[in-house]
């Protein structure tokens, strides 16, 4: 696999680069399977289905 060129990034790609691993030490990164957990069941997902 080739790396991406720089017309190919996503714009958030530069900062992820930048951040590494620091950024998930922010608290907005946290939480995050509690709250897929939460819509799947709030919603009645079964696996295979899209949102």
């Amino acid at each position: 696999m080739s790396a991406a060129s720089e017309s190919e990034r996503h714009w958030f790609e530069p900062i992820a680069d930048h951040m590494g691993s620091a950024y998930l030490r922010y608290a907005h990164t946290k939480g995050t399977v509690q709250e897929v957990d939460w819509l799947i069941v709030a919603l009645g997902l079964r696996p295979g289905d899209r949102l």
